[in-house]
């Protein structure tokens, strides 16, 4: 008798977390990483999740002042390889300026409206490649957002520029 009861608790137990939501999600999911007939045409990233990640705001534009960095550690490392590339002086100065207000060179950076992450704010949306360990490596992520420069504007100071004053009819609006 106590096995029975046992059993029908258990029963109830389960059938009361709804189990079948739970993995039609997760196969929904696993069809939509392949690009299923489930996602209608989209990939994965263009559906919609039902359990997206938490995202920290971050302060953006202007109202972060010069100076204000929330990971020296990220900034010196900035620093030194910016300098192997000649990056050094004014040109230093540019890039500080341009991630100190893009993300304050905080690696764990989301901008909420954007989904841009990083401390460059790689945006995948406008077709960048995320390269492996981008999301938690501060190295990943600078070399990334310097290789970008060079290949977009060539100098910091072309790419800080640009995001003073972007163009008018600039897709983005943003240096990225």
């Amino acid at each position: 008798m106590a096995a029975l009861i046992f059993v029908t608790v258990l029963i109830t137990a389960v059938a009361a977390t709804n189990p079948g939501n739970y993995f039609h999600d997760y196969i929904r999911k696993s069809i939509c990483l392949v690009g299923g007939p489930e996602c209608e045409g989209k990939s994965w990233i263009e559906v919609e999740d039902t359990n997206p990640p938490q995202r920290r705001p971050v302060t953006f534009g202007a109202g972060i002042p010069a100076g204000s960095v929330k990971n020296e550690a990220n900034r010196e490392l900035g620093k030194g390889l910016a300098a192997e590339r000649g990056w050094d002086g004014a040109e230093w100065e540019c890039l500080d300026n341009l991630w100190q207000r893009e993300s304050g060179w905080d690696h764990t950076a989301i901008n909420p409206s954007s989904a841009a992450a990083g401390i460059p704010q790689l945006l995948p949306s406008a077709g960048h490649d995320i390269p492996q360990g981008f999301y938690d490596d501060p190295t990943v992520q600078i070399k990334w957002g310097l290789n970008y420069i060079a290949e977009r504007y060539k100098t910091p100071c072309a790419a800080w520029a640009h995001w003073q004053n972007p163009p008018k009819g600039d897709k983005w609006g943003h240096w990225y």
